[in-house]
Order: structure tokens, then sequence, then C-alpha cells
């Protein structure tokens, strides 16, 4: 269920587990699976494709504000 997109806490409720703990000693999940949601971060954390965001450094900052 969980590999199909069912959230942990859904099928905690739905398979009548009183723990999370319970929950997880069964959700055997794929390499692929883990892969898929490791990506998740990564896009999250990428920098923008657009040239709308612009990387600032101290170079773009005159001498007296850099300090």
């Amino acid at each position: 269920m969980i590999m199909r997109g069912a959230g942990l806490k859904d099928v905690q409720e739905i398979l009548g587990h009183k723990t999370m703990t319970m929950t997880m000693r069964y959700a055997h999940l794929s390499q692929e699976h883990k892969r898929k949601a490791v990506n998740l971060i990564n896009d999250l954390t990428a920098p923008a494709k657009a040239d709308c965001h612009k990387s600032v450094t101290f170079r773009d900052f005159p001498k007296s504000a850099a300090r």
C-alpha cells in the first residue's frame, strides 16, 4: 500500500495497528521506492532553473555593506 502512494498513518489506521512501530515492522520498502523519496528531497533543495533567482555573493555588495 505504501509503495502505491498510501501514507504510513493511513496504513496504520486501516490495519488497526496501535503503534507506528508495528506498521513500520511490515513496511518493507524497495530500494527504488527509497530512491524516489530521496529524489523528492533533492527536488526541494535544488537551485531554481529559472533566471529569476540569482545567487548573491559578497561581491554583489559594496565594501561598506559587507562588513
